[in-house]
């Protein structure tokens, strides 16, 4: 069964970093458990297969309300570069306001400060995340944050 698609600020759901090194990827069976939690609206951590005495970096994010992802794009506008938008900034300006915590052995502790009126991570409680799993919980966040109420229903494929 899938998992409802988070649409309000005050839901949570955790990921787990598809290059986490806890992942599995020696059989086909966890191979494909991979590829379903990737492919998936709202991936599952319960799904993944991981190795033995492992324990990877638990991700509790939420989804933005509309004036925060304006906050965001707003924040990033100042961050450009000739050839475009630094989408880096993007993806670490977005989790300052959508990352709750970090859990597993070894996670930093989030730091937060004032910023536009909201309580949001520091930046240098996200900078540690590597810029692959930054992009990808960022992309994650975005999607949840973005669809409309009739969409934010689990699919049943």
């Amino acid at each position: 069964m899938a998992l409802p698609i988070p649409s309000r600020t005050t839901d949570r759901l955790s990921l787990i970093s598809p290059e986490d090194d806890a992942i599995r990827d020696d059989t086909d069976a966890a191979k494909d458990a991979l590829k379903t939690y990737l492919s998936a609206d709202v991936p599952d951590t319960g799904a993944l297969l991981l190795k033995k005495d492992a324990e990877p970096f638990v991700f509790v994010l939420r989804p933005l309300s509309e004036p925060e992802s304006a906050v965001v794009q707003g924040m990033a506008r100042g961050a450009t570069y000739a050839d475009g938008l630094n989408s880096g900034v993007v993806n670490y300006s977005l989790l300052r306001f959508a990352l709750c915590a970090v859990k597993g052995e070894g996670a930093p502790d989030l730091e937060t400060e004032r910023l536009y009126s909201k309580d949001v991570l520091t930046e240098a409680s996200v900078e540690w995340i590597p810029k692959f799993t930054a992009a990808w919980l960022a992309a994650k966040v975005s999607q949840w944050s973005q669809l409309d109420a009739e969409k934010k229903r689990p699919s049943t494929s």
